[in-house]
């Protein structure tokens, strides 16, 4: 099926290659900045200066083809008038400020962010260091800690789980 397409696609590029409507040509003229129609005319002239006032869809006619089968041309014509020029020093200077730019900001925020270090010496002025915390003598017998409480509740100690004998079984 596929080999059928391409040769019926082939064929009738052939017989559309020879259609003698097809000999209009479009063609620039790069020198002269000149769109030139050969065989007909765009409108009334051959050619078409290329410029900004000319931008648009230009049909090449004769008297041998319709509008369907004359070649057509858009032309679009931007303006220049934002552009710069870069040279080599232009660029480099720009990677260059780009590159320590990154470098300070990496810095700022290194510095900012950095934990701060122990600066000077030990300054001493805490409650801590003025008396201890945990006394390493105590009066009840060398224990650091306190002991706990001697009564018990209720929920003390986990009693056993007593089986219900009435359940059924499913």
């Amino acid at each position: 099926m596929d080999r059928r397409v391409f040769v019926l696609l082939c064929l009738l590029t052939a017989v559309r290659s020879d259609d003698p409507s097809n000999k209009l040509e479009i063609s620039v003229d790069e020198q002269n900045m000149l769109l030139i129609c050969k065989g007909g005319k765009f409108g009334d002239e051959e050619s078409i200066q290329l410029n900004y006032d000319n931008s648009g869809l230009h049909q090449c006619k004769s008297e041998e083809c319709n509008d369907d089968t004359c070649p057509k041309a858009l032309v679009k014509i931007l303006s220049s008038e934002n552009l710069i020029e870069l040279d080599i020093g232009a660029v480099f200077t720009v990677l260059g400020a780009d590159v320590i730019a990154t470098a300070l900001i990496g810095w700022a925020i290194y510095t900012i962010c950095a934990q701060p270090t122990t600066r000077g010496g030990y300054q001493g002025n805490k409650a801590s260091d003025k008396q201890a915390l945990i006394s390493n003598h105590t009066p009840s017998g060398g224990d650091t800690y306190q002991p706990l409480n001697t009564r018990t509740d209720e929920y003390s100690t986990l009693h056993a789980q007593r089986k219900n004998k009435n359940k059924q079984s499913v």
